[in-house]
C-alpha cells in the first residue's frame, strides 16, 4: 500500500488522507462534494549542498581588537533603577499586555461570530431526501440512501443509511407505531437518555465524549458524541422525540476525522426536518375472507346443480327407433 498524506479540506474543514500518487491533481472530496487541488509532492525534502566547504563564506564575527600595552579598561558602574522607574516599567508592560489581551479576545469573538455565520446552505450537489409524513433531509451525492426495516424489542424501526466511503456514514431512522405501555408513561428526558445510552452500548469499544440537550421546534432532543475504538473515528448523533405521539427520530454522521464543528455534519443536522403531524399510524385493514373451494357449483339460475347418484336408464341414453 502506498504512502498517504494528511490534508485539511477547505470545504468542510475535515482531515483527509490523500495517497501520494494523487498529489498535485484536482480531486473531489466525497464527504462534502468540495473540489480542491492538492499540493504537488516535493522531491525528498532536502536541499543539495556542495561538498567544497572552502567556498562557503564564514559567518563567525570578527574578533575584538586587542587594547594596546599600557592601557587600562574602565568599566562603568550600572545605575540601579529607582522604585519609581521599576513601577513605571511594570505599568507599561501591564497596559501593553492588557491591550494585547483585549485585542486577542476581540479577535476570538469576531472569529467565533464569523464562523457561526459562514456556514451557509449546503452545496448544490447535496440532494433532498424525503419520506412522506416522516422527515426531510439533505444528503451529499448521490443522495439515495439504502433502507433497512427491522424489529427491535417489539418496535418496528425504519433506517436509511448512506456510506460514501469506508470511513464515513450518514444515517436517519425513525420508529413506527407506538411505544410499549410500560415506556409510554416515562419522562421525555429519560427516554432520550435511554436512546443515547443504547447507542453508546451498541458501538463496539465506543466511549461517550459529550452529551447535551437540544430542540428541533417543539420536539425535545439530545446530542451525543461517541469516540470509536479503532482509528480516529467519531459518531455524532442527535435523537428527537415527537411532542405529540412520542415517536423517536435519530440522525447521525460518523467516520474518521468527523467532528461536531465540521460543515458536513452541521449541514446534515441543520437540514433535518420532522414532517410527522402526530397522527397515529393507521392499522392495516383485515384481509377479505377467502372463497370456499369445497362449495358446490351453481347453475344458471344461481341454484346449486343436483348431482345424479344412480345409474342412468338405457332409454335415457338410447335414441328412439324409427317406425
Amino acid at each position: 500500500m502506498g504512502l498517504t498524506t494528511l490534508m485539511d479540506c477547505p470545504g468542510c474543514r475535515g482531515t483527509m488522507r490523500v495517497p501520494d500518487e494523487l498529489l498535485g491533481r484536482k480531486l473531489r472530496r466525497l464527504r462534502c462534494g468540495n473540489v480542491l487541488t492538492t499540493d504537488a509532492p516535493t522531491a525528498d525534502g532536502f536541499e543539495i549542498v556542495e561538498d567544497d566547504q572552502s567556498e562557503v563564506p564564514s559567518t563567525a564575527p570578527d574578533p575584538l581588537p586587542t587594547p594596546p600595552m599600557g592601557t587600562t579598561t574602565v568599566r562603568r558602574k550600572r545605575r540601579k533603577k529607582t522604585k519609581a522607574a521599576q513601577f513605571s516599567r511594570r505599568l507599561r508592560f501591564a497596559i501593553g499586555g492588557g491591550i494585547l489581551g483585549g485585542v486577542a479576545l476581540m479577535a476570538l469573538f469576531i472569529w467565533g461570530v464569523s464562523s457561526a455565520f459562514e456556514l451557509g446552505p449546503p452545496p448544490d450537489s447535496w440532494q433532498t431526501f424525503e419520506v412522506p409524513n416522516r422527515f426531510r433531509v439533505k444528503l451529499p451525492p448521490p443522495g439515495r440512501p439504502g433502507q433497512v426495516v427491522q424489529d427491535m424489542m417489539g418496535l418496528k424501526v425504519a433506517a436509511y443509511h448512506l456510506s460514501l466511503d469506508r470511513d464515513s456514514v450518514y444515517a436517519i431512522s425513525y420508529m413506527e407505531g407506538e411505544l410499549p405501555p410500560g415506556r409510554r408513561s416515562l419522562p421525555v428526558d429519560q427516554l432520550l437518555n435511554d436512546s443515547c445510552d443504547g447507542a453508546v452500548a451498541n458501538t463496539p469499544g465506543g466511549k461517550e465524549i459529550s452529551r447535551k440537550s437540544i430542540t428541533l421546534g417543539p420536539h425535545a432532543g439530545k446530542q451525543v458524541v461517541i469516540r470509536v475504538a479503532e482509528g480516529r473515528g467519531k459518531i455524532i448523533m442527535r435523537v428527537y422525540i415527537h411532542a405529540i405521539n412520542k415517536r423517536l427520530f435519530t440522525v447521525l454522521a460518523g467516520g474518521e476525522g468527523f467532528e461536531p464543528r465540521d460543515k458536513s455534519v452541521r449541514w446534515l443536522f441543520n437540514s433535518f426536518e420532522i414532517l410527522d403531524d402526530g397522527s397515529p399510524t393507521p392499522e392495516k385493514a383485515p384481509d377479505p375472507p377467502k372463497k370456499d373451494s369445497t362449495a358446490p357449483p351453481k347453475g344458471a339460475t344461481g341454484v346449486p346443480a343436483k348431482k345424479e347418484t344412480g345409474p342412468r336408464s338405457k332409454d335415457a341414453t338410447t335414441p328412439p327407433s324409427k317406425a
